[in-house]
């Protein structure tokens, strides 16, 4: 049923330390190299030194609003429910409700939207949640 759900391995009790080792080098094993440089239109989110740049200003953030927008353009396109966005970047040990991601979201859109009530990047799924959206989302990879 994990995997079904989207997981991409699982484990099952007894099991050795390493195995479970093994199962994670292999999980990291496939991966591509981490995504630097996020761009959307002229936003731009720099990973390596967490600046985020609007039309080559740079916006000021607080970690936890780059954190959710970093959360967000990685994964374009996908909508995601408040509680997912808190487990994603709040954490599963939070002490916050899933209300706090509208403030931040409204935070957020106040930054990087130019109207922040007609938004183009962070748009609002009526009954669902939030998504990232820009037709020329590209990514720049790190050089190895």
């Amino acid at each position: 049923m994990g995997l079904e759900l989207g997981a991409n391995d699982y484990i099952v009790k007894p099991f050795f330390v390493r195995e479970l080792l093994a199962r994670v080098k292999i999980q990291f094993r496939g991966q591509q190299s981490q995504q630097r440089t996020l761009k959307s239109g002229g936003l731009e989110l720099d990973r390596s030194s967490c600046r985020v740049l609007l039309d080559k200003q740079e916006l000021q953030l607080t970690a936890t609003e780059f954190k959710l927008l970093e959360f967000l353009m990685i994964r374009p396109g996908i909508v995601f429910s408040r509680e997912q966005l808190l487990d994603g970047v709040w954490g599963h040990d939070r002490a916050v409700t899933d209300r706090t991601v509208d403030v931040y979201i409204l935070r957020l859109r106040q930054k990087v939207e130019a109207d922040p009530a007609n938004p183009t990047y962070i748009r609002s799924v009526r009954g669902f949640g939030y998504s990232f959206h820009h037709p020329e989302i590209e990514a720049t990879a790190v050089a190895s």
